[in-house]
């Protein structure tokens, strides 16, 4: 591979979820050789998207693009990994799409993991990295709005239903942090892609490591209900279950995950999301919530002016996220 990283570059390419909506539209394509086929009846069935964040510096190279395209194409590395889709960092207003591997493939984004039922995630999902270093880097307005549409897309295509849109730390809390606690995964439910909890509770711990009881089972009976493994409910709060639940803060409650005082113990305000979550895939399950773009919130969101490079793909899908605004 070249110093840019681009010695796989095709130019472009029409992903899959076009060719399947019958809709004529392309994106870049750098193709990655970390793959598996997949069986002809599963190519198109899709349970899960999962997001990343690549874990790489904009100061490792020129515009700190290059070399994540180098990671997740490198077929000689220690461990190769890849995913389906790779947003970019933004150049003169605009986070590029990259296709690396065709959704009807097994990229190997997710590695060991597990959700509800679930394991071995790749086997069932779209992995999306997302370039960032993951530790104290905003995601720009610019990659937010690419990822919605690519989301949108998606989610529309293969029919994903909005509680499956999941963060590489819910699979692997164990191991993973992505994509970060400076993600916002309340610009998804905005926009009509998933659901986030905005029922707030106080700061009010309910247990911690170390504590032991019936209290700390309930909280483990209620994890493992929503989907996280990689622990025991056997009522000892041990350090799998601080794991898990500062995977849970990061996403729904990042002002505990930066407090040193609350992250990975179990609060009131945790408690609080957690219930409003589990009632509300209940009730969309039961066709008795709908999850819908909220364009009032919307309507004075800055990152709107980004979406105008993705025009072509969410007017050829017939996605209403930019005709209403």
């Amino acid at each position: 591979m070249d110093a840019t990283g681009l010695s796989n570059f095709k130019g472009r390419a029409k992903p899959n979820f076009a060719k399947k909506a019958g809709v004529d539209l392309e994106m870049i394509y750098v193709a990655s050789p970390n793959f598996s086929d997949k069986a002809s009846e599963e190519k198109d069935k899709f349970k899960y998207i999962i997001i990343h964040h690549t874990a790489t510096s904009r100061m490792q190279d020129e515009d700190g693009n290059f070399v994540s395209l180098k990671v997740l194409t490198d077929p000689n590395s220690q461990n190769p990994v890849s995913a389906h889709y790779l947003i970019l960092r933004e150049i003169n207003g605009e986070s590029k799409i990259v296709i690396l591997v065709d959704d009807d493939k097994k990229a190997w984004h997710a590695g060991v993991s597990k959700w509800l039922h679930d394991n071995n995630l790749n086997n069932y999902s779209i992995g999306i990295e997302i370039n960032n270093d993951g530790i104290t880097e905003l995601f720009s307005d610019a990659q937010m709005a690419s990822l919605v549409a690519l989301l949108s897309c998606l989610k529309k295509v293969y029919e994903i239903n909005p509680f499956n849109i999941l963060g590489h730390a819910e699979i692997a809390p164990n191991r993973k942090i992505d994509p970060s606690d400076y993600f916002d995964w309340k610009i998804l439910a905005d926009y009509g892609i998933a659901y986030f909890p905005f029922n707030e509770g106080n700061s009010n711990i309910l247990c911690k490591i170390g504590d032991q009881g019936k209290i700390v089972e309930n909280i483990q009976n209620l994890l493992q209900l929503w989907g996280y493994r990689y622990f025991d409910v056997d009522g000892v709060f041990d350090e799998r279950t601080k794991l898990v639940i500062e995977s849970f803060q990061r996403k729904y409650a990042p002002y505990e995950y930066r407090n040193d005082e609350l992250r990975g113990c179990w609060t009131h305000n945790d408690d609080v999301k957690m219930q409003e979550l589990l009632t509300a895939r209940k009730d969309y399950y039961n066709g008795d919530l709908k999850i819908e773009v909220n364009f009032e919130k919307i309507k004075n969101n800055p990152m709107n002016e980004f979406f105008h490079p993705h025009e072509e793909i969410l007017i050829a899908m017939n996605i209403n996220i930019h005709d209403e605004l």
